[in-house]
């Protein structure tokens, strides 16, 4: 198997997965410290993340931001009507 290209896509190096996704090989591995990041295959010293693991932890990570969305409302101020104010106050309101 080559480690650079799964049949679903390419693996991914961590520094790879990264620059990819925007992240700091920092970020990374304190959500990887912390068991969020994606599952990584090791092959001797070779650390790749498979294409199959990406979409998992991509897949995980939409459901926490949209669990997140789906809280944030009720965790804003009721307005006088008792309504949750989701506006942005313009200036001089």
């Amino acid at each position: 198997m080559d480690l650079d290209d799964t049949e679903d896509g390419p693996a991914f190096t961590v520094k790879q997965l990264c620059q990819h996704y925007h992240i700091s090989p920092t970020l990374y591995y304190e959500l990887r410290k912390q068991g969020k990041g994606p599952r990584e295959a090791h092959f001797g010293r070779c650390v790749r993340i498979l294409h199959q693991a990406r979409k998992e932890w991509e897949c995980k990570c939409c459901g926490e931001l949209a669990q997140l969305l789906t809280i944030a409302p009720r965790l804003l101020p009721a307005n006088d009507n008792g309504d949750q104010d989701t506006a942005t106050p313009r200036p001089g309101d």
